[in-house]
């Protein structure tokens, strides 16, 4: 038959057996609450084997040694709860502080006072105390969880808080029945002559009984407590984790901006110096040119050479416009946009390289949709498309026959989309995201400057460009911009 010291016994086994299963199982809990919970495990372990003795045992031992060994299990309990959560909640080092000396305040007071009323055999009084002082710090256990339950996200905790409510008060209960059964006796002994200070063995028994299973439903709950809270802590470093890539993500982001924009800025000093050392000799030729035209220009001249001078005035013009086109490019406040024929400008640029595609037996096809309009800057437009076709014939010219260049030019849902595509080597699908960054390039005597210049100014004009690959097996460009 079950009887109350069997029962301690077996709530004294299962308190240390949790703990220690808690202590060794879940290493990455917090080893300071770990710890303080096992010593209060310990303690209060203790305190029940000595009560279960406690017929065999000197009633003096069992009132001071014993009880001050529940109180003792409190402390550290509260510690362990202290260093879990109070310290990660706004509650502030001041409250901590005032916390921490009210309960070893209690501590203090207990263990002198038990001390002299067990040494002057005021039992019955020390047996009140023993209630009271428990009583006492359950409640204020049950203040100190409630003043940060809401700071703390862990499903268990108001189940510890009521519990430790529910326990202060069966703990003042009892020393009411106390007070009430040995008013008469208090300064004596005659509490100590009953079990656990109740007479009727019954009653002590579901009364007593009951507060201890309390007791270890509070150890049980606690131990849910640890346990969520090992999976919260994983949760926040993951989240941490996630927060801390997403911040390296960023400062990458931010220095490849950064020593993309210092080598932009570099770039367009350099462009600068070198258009202005380029237009003198082009400055040269033009005169040249406006020389050999006033002096060869009638009838009896060789027409051949006529064509010649033409040609030269040409790719003169062409020459200065490229590097015009470049040098405003980089100077801010000197776009020129205003609404350009698209289809004009794909036609005029076809028709800049007609000699070079002739002259290197390329398939050339044209899908040109026309008037489409487009608000731009006609120079800049005209780089763009070039830069496209010239890269697609360099293509096409490490394959054998045929040869072939596609393009086209249409309208959709608002916008014109101009699409190059040709059976050379192709792009790498890896290359895709960094094709359009600076200085990045596929050949072995590229700059790594036309790409990244053609999308900047398709941003420019708030459009866009992508590449991928064509069904004739080569790469695809595709330009969008919005119509006017």
């Amino acid at each position: 038959m079950l009887n109350l010291p069997t029962f301690l016994l077996a709530t004294a086994i299962f308190q240390f057996s949790l703990s220690i299963f808690i202590y060794f199982i879940f290493r990455s809990l917090n080893q300071c609450a770990k710890f303080y919970w096992l010593i209060g495990s310990i303690f209060s372990a203790m305190s029940l084997i000595l009560r279960a003795f406690a017929s065999d045992l000197d009633p003096a031992a069992i009132l001071f040694a014993g009880t001050s060994f529940s109180v003792m299990g409190l402390i550290f309990l509260y510690l362990s709860l202290e260093v879990l959560f109070a310290l990660k909640t706004p509650l502030g080092m001041t409250s901590i502080k005032r916390s921490r000396s009210l309960f070893f305040g209690l501590l203090i007071y207990f263990s002198s006072s038990q001390g002299l009323l067990v040494y002057f055999g005021f039992y019955t009084l020390a047996i009140i105390n023993l209630s009271l002082t428990l009583g006492g710090i359950n409640y204020l256990l049950y203040l100190f969880t409630k003043s940060i339950k809401d700071n703390v996200k862990n499903t268990y905790f108001p189940i510890f808080t009521n519990i430790s409510f529910l326990i202060a008060i069966f703990w003042l209960i009892r020393a009411g029945i106390i007070i009430y059964l040995f008013h008469g006796d208090i300064l004596g002994i005659g509490a100590l002559r009953s079990t656990q200070g109740i007479p009727d063995p019954n009653f002590n028994f579901i009364f007593f009984g009951l507060l201890v299973a309390l007791s270890s439903l509070r150890q049980a709950v606690f131990a849910g407590i640890l346990i969520a809270q090992v999976e919260h802590e994983k949760q926040n470093l993951v989240s941490q984790q996630l927060v801390l890539e997403s911040i390296v993500h960023e400062k990458t982001a931010l220095l490849k901006t950064i020593s993309t924009t210092y080598k932009a800025s570099n770039l367009g000093m350099m462009i600068s110096s070198l258009s202005h050392e380029l237009n003198q000799p082009l400055g040269s030729m033009r005169i040249t040119v406006d020389i050999l035209k006033k002096k060869f220009h009638t009838e009896n001249d060789s027409e051949l050479l006529k064509q010649l001078i033409r040609n030269l005035d040409k790719d003169n013009t062409r020459a200065s416009n490229i590097i015009l086109r470049i040098k405003t490019l980089f100077q801010k406040g000197q776009d020129q946009f205003s609404q350009i024929n698209f289809s004009g400008a794909v036609n005029d640029a076809m028709s800049d390289l007609s000699k070079n595609i002739q002259d290197q037996q390329i398939h050339f096809s044209a899908q040109i949709e026309p008037n489409i309009l487009v608000l731009a800057d006609i120079n800049q437009i005209q780089m763009v498309l070039l830069n496209l076709m010239n890269n697609a014939i360099q293509s096409v010219m490490t394959q054998a026959m045929p040869r072939i260049i596609r393009v086209s030019l249409a309208s959709q849902d608002g916008f014109s989309k101009f699409v190059i595509e040709d059976n050379g080597v192709g792009v790498l699908p890896e290359a895709y995201s960094q094709i359009f960054e600076l200085f990045y390039t596929t050949k072995k005597d590229g700059s790594g400057i036309g790409l990244w210049l053609t999308r900047t100014i398709m941003e420019h004009h708030q459009g866009f460009i992508t590449v991928g690959k064509s069904d004739l097996g080569g790469a695809l460009f595709t330009l969008t911009l919005p119509r006017s």
